[in-house]
């Protein structure tokens, strides 16, 4: 697995580069900055598989780094685990909302790290069923990451159902998965596809605000079906859980992982 790890604190960097040197890595490639970062990126013709980032980084800031990182031709797939001594909800929301993996708060212990990279590690390897997407796959343990970092957040499902098979039907359904993004757009919130069809939406702050994140998801999928009369889905059913404390957290997670097949 190849590793860049990214933060201007060079005590930082040396034990994480030694850390991870003890479990066996030894493609470890560290930059100070986001313009060191960057020329390494450029430089390098095979793609990094985990990136560990900074979120406070000189003359750029790690989540603008995030950004261009998603949408570089080569690195894009790379998982991005956020570092950072910030750990309240805001920076938390920000980081999984621009597409980061997971988040770890400094000071941090090492076995932590060493569970979010041998888990990134599982992921990286082929799915031995071939029957699941790896970006969906991923998009899924995103949202179980982020659910488990914040202390508030919502969980809203759509699901259709039947789910719909075959190509033609394959291609409504990715109609149906656009029109729910461009529903929510300028809405504060992360949003990730299911393996079995559903549409999964994390809201930050209370029930409420999941519910209307769902009924706009509901009618987005809703309008899009009455347009198509070639739609062969018999209803939607659409979930809403809050995690407002430690006890609700459990039935979120086990309701996402069981709509991921897992």
């Amino acid at each position: 697995m190849r590793i860049l790890a990214i933060d201007d604190d060079p005590t930082i960097l040396e034990i994480i580069e030694l850390f991870l040197e003890t479990l066996g890595y030894s493609d470890i490639h560290v930059a100070p900055s986001a313009d060191h970062a960057t020329r390494q990126m450029e430089r390098h013709t095979e793609a990094f598989d985990l990136i560990l980032l900074d979120v406070n980084l000189p003359g750029m800031s790690g989540i603008s780094l995030l950004r261009q990182v998603i949408e570089h031709p080569l690195h894009r797939r790379a998982r991005i685990v956020m570092l950072s001594a910030l750990g309240d909800a805001r920076h938390i929301e920000d980081a999984f909302i621009a597409g980061a993996f997971d988040y770890i708060v400094k000071p941090f212990e090492l076995p932590e790290l060493e569970h979010v990279v041998k888990r990134i590690e599982a992921l990286s390897k082929p799915d031995p069923k071939g029957t699941e997407p790896s970006t969906i796959r991923e998009q899924a343990f995103a949202m179980e990451n982020c659910i488990s970092r914040l202390p508030k957040t919502a969980l809203t499902v759509v699901s259709l159902t039947p789910v719909p098979e075959g190509p033609a039907a394959q291609a409504r359904m990715a109609e149906l998965y656009a029109g729910v993004e461009r529903a929510l757009a300028n809405r504060r919130c992360l949003m990730c596809h299911l393996p079995d069809g559903s549409v999964a939406v994390l809201s930050f702050g209370s029930q409420t605000s999941a519910q209307e994140l769902g009924q706009a998801a509901k009618d987005a999928v809703e309008g899009l079906l009455r347009s198509n009369t070639q739609a062969d889905v018999a209803h939607i059913d659409t979930q809403v859980m809050c995690c407002t404390q430690e006890r609700g957290m459990p039935e979120m997670l086990s309701l996402l992982r069981s709509k991921s097949g897992r």
